[in-house]
């Protein structure tokens, strides 16, 4: 949008998100550990702990950051619904009240806070709702 310095702020609505607190993280299986990945030379290093007790199997596909709310969405491999967390303010993960059934190998959220996700089994796009559930599925040509 007009007034957006190339290299600074990113989101003008949220101070939170911006290219100098940003970080590339993986969540590793099972342990409920966030980590913290260097783009230069591929070290990984702890960031964060989230309490994974009761979400079972905890084996974490892909994860987002929301730009415009900084909350956390995660797809979780053998569960049919996303969770949603706080990696930075602790608590535990809260699954998302609606089944998506797909097997999610990829999330991303545009920067209206759309969160769109990948099929790997069908190559599908998917859309979703904020309860979790399906919005929308477009074949990938």
């Amino acid at each position: 949008d007009p007034g957006v310095t190339p290299g600074s702020d990113c989101f003008d609505n949220n101070p939170d998100l911006n290219p100098a607190n940003s970080v590339l993280v993986t969540a590793p299986l099972t342990s409920g550990e966030v980590s913290k990945v260097d783009p230069a030379t591929g070290a990984v290093d702890p960031y964060a702990m989230v309490d994974v007790v009761g979400i079972n199997p905890w084996i974490p596909t892909s994860l987002a950051v929301n730009p415009v709310d900084g909350s956390v969405t995660v797809a979780l491999a053998f569960n049919d619904r996303l969770a949603t967390m706080n990696y930075c303010g602790g608590g535990k993960p809260t699954l998302m009240a609606m089944p998506h059934k797909k097997n999610i190998c990829g999330l991303g959220y545009d920067r209206t806070g759309q969160l769109y996700g990948i099929d790997g089994q069908v190559d599908q796009l998917l859309t979703f709702n904020p309860d979790g559930s399906l919005a929308g599925v477009k074949p990938l040509t």
